[in-house]
Order: C-alpha cells, then sequence, then structure tokens
C-alpha cells in the first residue's frame, strides 16, 4: 500500500528531467523579456504591474503586437532581475519550483478526485514526464503556464473540497485563487467552469438531500468566480490595455474559413496529447477553404463523441474519468483558435489540458487491466503505468537539448516545418545579431515572399513590422543602403502605415546617411522626432549628432551628442560610436 509521501516522487520525476536546462541560453522572447528587461519594472514599484501589458518595449516599438495581461508575471521577473540580474539559471530555477508545486498540488488533487494513492501517483507523473512541459520550464518566457496551473489546480482542489463538506476558509481561499490563476494567464478565467465541471461529478457520487447541497455549493462558488472572472475580462483587462489589443486576421481572410481550418486543426493538436511522438515551436495550420474538407469533419466529430463519452462515463460511475475529458476541453477550447488569435496553435496552449488527460488516462487504465487476475491488475498497473511515463519522460529528454539556443531550437523547428514564419524569423534575427547577413537575408526573402497578398496553403504569424526593419537593417548591415531605401519606397506604396513607423523611418534615415545624402536623412530624422513622446532613444539621438556634424552645424550636433551620452548605454560599441561623432567636430 503506497503511503501518501509516494505523491512527492512526480515532483522529483520533473527535477531529474530540466535540472540540466538551468544554464541553458535565453531563448526566442527571453531575450526581450528578460535580456532587454521589457516585462522587468525599473525604478518603479511592483503595483505598477498590474496598470500595463506583459510587453512594454522602448525606443520605437509599435505597441499592441503582444496584448497579454500577466502581472504576475511581471512581478516575479522584477523580482528575481533586482536581485540577481538576467542570469538565466535563476529564471529557471523559480519555474522548477513552480513545478515542484503544481505537481505536488495535482497530485493532491488527483487523490482526492480518483480516490486512490497509486492512480494519483500515475497522474501526476504523466503530467511531470509529458514533453507538453518542455515550453513551461526550459523557455522563461513560458513561466506563465505552470504559475496559471498551479492556481488553477488549487482553486477547483479547495472548491471541490467545499463542494463535498463546506467550509467557508476553503470557499474563500479556492476564490483567491482563481483571481491568481487569471492575473498569472489569461486561460486562468477557466477555473469556475473547471469547478462546475468537479461539481457534476462530485453531486453524482452522493444521493438526495446531500447531492442538492453539493450541487448548491458548488453552483454558488463557481457562479461567484464566473461573476469575477466576468469583470476581469470585460472590464480591467480591456482599461489596462486599451487601444493595445490588436485584431487579428481571420485564417483564409474569412471567418467560414477561419473556423474550418481552426476545426480541422483539433485531431492534430488534442491527438498530440496522448502520442506526443516529436515537438515543435511552429503554430503553421493548414488552411481550409471547403466545408467538405474530411479533417473538418473529422475534428467535428473529435468534439461530439467527447460529449458523448462524458455522459457515458458519468453514467457509468467513472466520474474522475468524465472530468477529466471535460477538463481537457475547457482547458483547450479558450485558445482552439475559434476566435482570431496571434498564433493559431501551439503546444504550450496544451498545457492545462494535460491535467486532464492525465485524470482519464489514471481512472480508464484499470479497465484495460479487467483480463487478468485480480491479484496480478495492482502490478500489471504498476507495470503499464510506468511503461507510459518512461515513454513520456524519453519524449521530453529528447526534445530539451533543442532549446540550448535560439539558433538551435529554429533551425531543427524549421527543418520539421518550413512554413513556421515566426520561428524563420528569429532565426534571421539570431544570424543578423551574430552578423552572419547573407543567411539572415536568405531566411528574410523567404519571409518577405510568404507576406504578400493571398491565401497561403498554411497560415502562420508572423510580425510584418518587425519583418520588414529586420530586412531593412539586415541590407544596411550588409553595405547595401540603396535596398533598403528601396524597400522602404517600396512599402510606402503597399503598406504605408508600417513605412510611417519610427522603426523604418529611422532605418532609412541611416540608409540615405551611408548614401551621402545627409539633408534628406536630416529630413527624414527631424520627421521622425516630431512623432516620438518623451526622450527619444539615444541611438536616435546619435544618428541626429552624426548627421548634424556631417551638415557641419557643430552646436546642434553637440547638443544631441550630449543627449545620447546621458541616456546611452555604458557599453564599448556605444561609446565607439560616441568618440567617433566628438572627432568629427574636431
Amino acid at each position: 500500500m503506497l503511503r501518501w509521501s509516494a505523491l512527492l516522487l512526480p515532483a522529483l520525476l520533473l527535477l531529474g528531467l530540466y535540472v540540466r536546462a538551468l544554464d541553458y541560453e535565453l531563448v526566442w522572447m527571453d531575450q526581450r523579456e528578460i535580456g532587454d528587461r521589457e516585462i522587468v519594472l525599473v525604478d518603479q514599484p511592483l503595483i505598477a504591474a498590474f496598470d500595463r501589458p506583459l510587453h512594454q518595449s522602448p525606443g520605437y516599438a509599435t505597441p499592441g503586437s503582444n496584448p497579454y495581461y500577466r502581472p504576475l508575471q511581471i512581478v516575479a521577473a522584477t523580482a528575481i532581475h533586482r536581485v540577481v540580474g538576467p542570469t538565466p539559471r535563476y529564471y529557471r530555477l523559480w519555474s522548477l519550483f513552480l513545478g515542484v508545486a503544481l505537481c505536488t498540488v495535482f497530485a493532491l488533487f488527483a487523490r482526492d478526485v480518483l480516490g486512490s494513492v497509486p492512480a494519483a501517483l500515475l497522474a501526476a507523473a504523466l503530467t511531470a514526464a509529458h514533453p507538453v512541459g518542455v515550453e513551461a520550464y526550459a523557455w522563461i518566457s513560458g513561466v506563465a503556464e505552470p504559475l496559471s496551473a498551479l492556481f488553477v489546480i488549487a482553486s477547483v482542489w479547495l472548491g471541490l473540497r467545499f463542494v463535498r463538506s463546506g467550509g467557508a476558509a476553503a470557499a474563500v481561499v479556492a476564490a483567491l485563487a482563481a483571481v491568481l490563476a487569471w492575473l498569472a494567464k489569461e486561460k486562468g478565467v477557466v477555473a469556475p467552469v473547471l469547478l462546475v465541471a468537479a461539481t457534476v461529478g462530485a453531486a453524482l457520487e452522493s444521493a438526495g438531500a446531500a447531492r442538492r447541497a453539493r450541487l448548491r455549493r458548488g453552483l454558488m462558488l463557481a457562479g461567484v468566480q464566473a461573476a469575477a472572472a466576468g469583470l476581469y475580462v470585460a472590464v480591467w483587462r480591456p482599461a489596462v490595455l486599451g487601444a493595445t489589443q490588436p485584431a487579428h486576421a481571420w485564417i483564409g481572410n474569412a471567418p467560414t474559413s477561419h473556423w474550418a481550418s481552426a476545426i480541422a486543426s483539433w485531431p492534430q493538436s488534442l491527438g498530440w496529447l496522448f502520442a506526443p511522438l516529436h515537438s515543435n515551436t511552429s503554430d503553421a495550420v493548414r488552411v481550409v477553404t471547403s466545408l467538405a474538407d474530411p479533417m473538418l469533419w473529422l475534428g467535428l466529430a473529435l468534439a461530439l463523441f467527447s460529449l458523448v463519452a462524458w455522459v457515458a462515463l458519468l453514467r457509468a460511475g467513472r466520474t474522475a474519468a468524465a472530468l477529466g475529458l471535460a477538463w481537457i476541453w475547457i482547458a483547450f477550447l479558450p485558445s482552439a483558435n475559434l476566435t482570431p488569435q496571434l498564433h493559431a496553435r501551439a503546444e504550450r496552449y496544451l498545457f492545462l489540458s494535460v491535467f486532464g488527460a492525465a485524470l482519464l488516462v489514471a481512472d480508464l487504465l484499470p479497465l484495460a487491466l479487467r483480463a487478468l487476475p485480480a491479484r496480478a491488475r495492482s502490478a500489471g498497473f504498476a507495470v503499464l503505468g510506468a511503461a507510459l511515463v518512461l515513454v513520456l519522460a524519453q519524449r521530453t529528454w529528447v526534445r530539451l537539448p533543442d532549446w540550448r539556443s535560439t539558433e538551435i531550437l529554429f533551425e531543427r523547428d524549421l527543418a520539421r516545418d518550413p512554413d513556421f514564419r515566426e520561428g524563420r524569423y528569429h532565426l534571421a534575427k539570431t544570424y543578423f545579431l551574430s552578423q552572419r547577413y547573407p543567411q539572415a537575408a536568405e531566411h528574410l526573402a523567404r519571409l518577405t515572399a510568404a507576406v504578400t497578398p493571398g491565401s497561403p496553403a498554411r497560415a502562420s504569424y508572423v510580425n510584418e513590422v518587425g519583418l520588414h526593419e529586420l530586412s531593412c537593417n539586415n541590407a544596411l548591415a550588409s553595405g547595401r543602403p540603396q535596398d533598403a531605401v528601396r524597400r522602404v519606397t517600396r512599402l510606402r506604396t503597399e503598406a504605408p502605415a508600417i513605412a510611417d513607423l519610427p522603426g523604418i523611418q529611422s532605418c532609412l534615415g541611416m540608409a540615405l546617411e551611408q548614401q551621402g545624402r545627409q539633408q534628406e536623412a536630416l529630413t527624414t530624422y527631424l520627421a521622425l522626432l516630431a512623432q516620438l513622446e518623451g526622450e527619444p532613444p539615444p541611438g536616435f539621438s546619435l544618428s541626429l549628432a552624426r548627421v548634424y556634424a556631417r551638415l557641419g552645424r557643430a552646436d546642434e550636433a553637440r547638443e544631441w551628442l550630449e543627449r545620447a551620452r546621458a541616456t546611452g548605454p555604458r557599453e564599448p560599441a556605444f561609446d565607439a560610436q560616441l568618440r567617433a561623432v566628438e572627432r568629427m567636430l574636431r
């Protein structure tokens, strides 16, 4: 008979899998968020995290590219940064601490739901070993997943205890945990719905007055949480984000094509939960333009079958399996792409769903062993469960080294899915930053062709503004200012709103400088200055100082040089540029 202390073992499994990733580089969005301090509060109190979007870029950044509101992520990142700076291992230690807490809380919750320590141990071990955790624990930017999931599961667990036994303290803490869940990540708003699903199962486990009491308590608590979540979604979050919430495009440029494409992708996404043979950060989905597409009907059939199976499981008394099945869908639907979203799909969107899958498997696995003699069933459960955990752990172990660096990650993921546009963009940016301009140009050319008008066979997000800025700057760094000027000139016809953005105009000004067209460069810079609010970025001040010096306007050049010196970083490369302008003024 396993003791309850055995429920700590999944947390140890998680540590064993991920501890080797502690000193991996800042990867993908990590550099922007932690290295460039985009989600770190500088000279602001921690309370300021609750009055801003997740991403606030200095300088020329265009607001609203990532409309996320995750104040708890900002608070944690700021607290760590103020103590140890941008060193990656400490942020990953925080993620692993959350993972340990999450595994333990889920194991305790699963014990209550499944009524068995061995089954709970299996459920928690499955979640610890599943490769869906790679983007949550190896990727620093993915920390919102375990943080939100921890509070969601704690809320449902304590809510379920309130449903079964009453107790105001459990109800209050469950409600507080639900609030913290959606302050960690927007998907946390599913907590009240998950509580309703758990309440249904708990009510069916009783009868008569006890059943009615459980339903009443569960629906009352879920109703309070849902009302608070409604205020958060409809009032508080829009008030903070305001105009920074962009409208994303329909896949295939039409709602019907978008919905068909989303539903057609469900079998692959949900199937990966149970058979994660390969992992990828790609968000590319096939564009479905016909309502006769077989994958569309397979997706609809999967949803309908799941509904029928949920009812059947409840009638059969498999309430834990029914909760697990409902959990998968409840956690999945907010990011199932039924409304246009930044990325059509992502493995991290399934992080919360994996806990439902674990409950489903742990509750139904004994059914597969009914043919065995009674005394052999426990051994069979242990052997088969251990085999499942080992298979998942092996997939996680193999996938983890891909996250050693941005370059390794996207080179490997693009080899598996060449249509992954954001991955190609970040790989090109990595090449650009390491001064491998020809390689960057190759990937940027493919991306530029991919964002021309028309419906692609597969849809994948790419930041068009960032793409055109990077293409312009890569041409500039490659010694081809004429290409940069032609690119901006063409943009003025094809996408004037993008052409007028500060980052593009700054690149144009530098290209004109390189061509010796100093007066045109100054005109471009001054027009850009009129658009900027507050103190210009130090690089921009330096550009103005440089062009004024070349035009022989020494007083204005010195003024802007001092502004650049006062606001710029104390870095050798920037200091060298300052000295170059000083030499021009002698």
